[in-house]
């Protein structure tokens, strides 16, 4: 289909975002978000246009935008179906929302706001590990040690094959 012709807005929200993934890509952020403010809310792919248009944000330093982008996923009810299509890919991007506001308030130096995301982070998560690690790392550096020293103990225990595990153990290790 020529990008010249009429589509259903559907069909037009997975274009805009294959090219502004594209554009993200090649690292080129202003185009991409372009791209991506094109999508309608009524389009599947409405919600990880926001979510990349935050880390868009993240990426050029603007914190408070890509804030506001990550509070747009992370905030919403579940049941909300107006605002968000909820597929299967919903719950990971809502996963990661929280994710990306603990890591903005982190970077920040907002140790108290970074936990508190990241405990929003919910138990059945596939996220779950990654947001115990990063909870931790922020309570050391936050110099709360008990906190840090009980979430790389949960970690350690829980999630034996995480990723992160080398890295909780060495982060259990500068606890102690």
């Amino acid at each position: 289909i020529r990008t010249s012709d009429p589509i259903p807005p559907s069909a037009a929200g997975e274009r805009a975002y294959l090219r502004g993934r594209a554009l993200y890509d090649q690292g080129k952020f202003g185009e991409a978000e372009d791209a991506l403010v094109t999508i309608s809310k009524k389009s599947r792919m409405y919600s990880s246009a926001i979510y990349l248009r935050g880390v868009i944000k993240t990426r050029k330093g603007d914190f408070k935008l890509a804030a506001e982008a990550m509070c747009e996923i992370a905030a919403t009810p579940d049941d909300d179906k107006f605002t968000f299509v909820v597929d299967d890919r919903y719950f990971t991007l809502k996963d990661l929302a929280r994710l990306g506001l603990a890591h903005i308030a982190h970077e920040q130096g907002e140790y108290d706001d970074a936990y508190y995301h990241y405990f929003q982070v919910p138990e059945d998560s596939v996220r779950l590990s990654d947001a115990l690690f990063e909870a931790a790392w922020s309570m050391y550096q936050k110099r709360e040690l008990a906190t840090a020293r009980d979430l790389a103990a949960e970690l350690l225990t829980q999630f034996p094959t995480a990723p992160t595990w080398p890295e909780a153990s060495l982060l259990a290790g500068y606890v102690e």
